[in-house]
């Protein structure tokens, strides 16, 4: 383990010249389980980590598979590991996440000039809230420090892509009543229920399908609990009764693993035992079951 004073965290966070001025934040830890490498000459120090990256400090945790640091040396220093004056550019590639404060970013490379307050994001590039707030992608993302702007360049091939909360007043007008609540469906006398039966509030937008994707069960077991219903007329409002039994979600791009625990109301920690996860990391396209809360 390597510790270095505001190693890659003066890189995310300092602006050039807060850096030039050694004005450094909490020590950040990097940490790798291949080789660590630094080379220094009377200039430049570079530092290299590769395997399992993962470097943490102060609001901020970087895993990448690879890291490449170069910082100016303080002058007059010969010693192998030298003395970081500034730093110059951060690079880190293979399987980036960077996680800071409530915002989260994925790519394929990062890449940070302090000295010109900026990130640039490539290889699949993936910027979202942790609280599910909004999702950003496009092929190449350019983000400033102390502007609060971010430019996302798109191409005929590769599109941008904005996801934001969904607007509630789509599709009817302020003074449109509602119509009201489905009454409960009333448990059978020579069947009685044995616990409780979990129900959705439909609201304006909602589709059938929408809801059984959301709440991780098939349209089929979702239309069972529902004897009568038409599914392409749900209407906000309306009351549906949710099927028993395990669920399961479909992970989507940008979503991650503390986004969809909270969904779904359990803990990150239960949803890695019920599908043997060793880390957080989930891909597109991966199935999870949702233990029950």
């Amino acid at each position: 383990m390597i510790r270095f004073a505001s190693l890659v965290l003066s890189a995310l966070l300092a602006t050039g010249a807060a850096a030039r001025a050694q004005i450094l934040p909490t020590d950040t830890v990097v940490e790798c389980s291949g080789a660590f490498e630094t080379v220094s000459n009377e200039t430049e120090i570079v530092s290299t980590f590769r395997q399992n990256v993962v470097a943490t400090g102060t609001n901020l945790k970087l895993t990448c598979d690879f890291l490449r640091i170069v910082a100016l040396q303080q002058k007059g220093q010969t010693k192998a590991l030298g003395q970081y004056g500034y730093f110059k550019s951060l690079v880190a590639t293979g399987h980036v996440r960077i996680v800071q404060g409530d915002r989260e970013a994925t790519c394929g490379r990062a890449e940070i000039f302090p000295g010109e307050d900026k990130i640039v994001l490539t290889e699949n590039p993936v910027v979202r809230s942790t609280d599910d707030q909004y999702t950003a992608s496009g092929p190449r993302m350019v983000l400033y420090r102390g502007r609060r702007q971010a430019v996302i360049e798109g191409s005929p091939e590769e599109r941008v892509r904005i996801t934001l909360p969904p607007l509630r007043d789509l599709g009817f007008e302020k003074n449109e009543t509602p119509a009201p609540a489905a009454p409960p469906a009333r448990p059978s006398s020579t069947a009685p229920e044995k616990s409780a039966a979990r129900t959705h509030l439909v609201s304006p937008g909602e589709t059938f399908l929408a809801l059984a994707r959301r709440y991780g069960v098939s349209y089929s077991a979702l239309l069972a609990a529902n004897p009568g219903l038409d599914p392409d007329r749900i209407r906000p409002g309306q009351t549906l009764r949710l099927p028993a039994g395990p669920r399961t979600h479909l992970v989507t791009r940008g979503e991650t693993l503390f986004g969809i625990a909270r969904r779904y109301g359990v803990e990150p920690a239960r949803i890695r035992a019920a599908n043997r996860l060793t880390d957080d990391r989930v891909k597109i396209g991966q199935t999870l079951v949702i233990p029950a809360r």
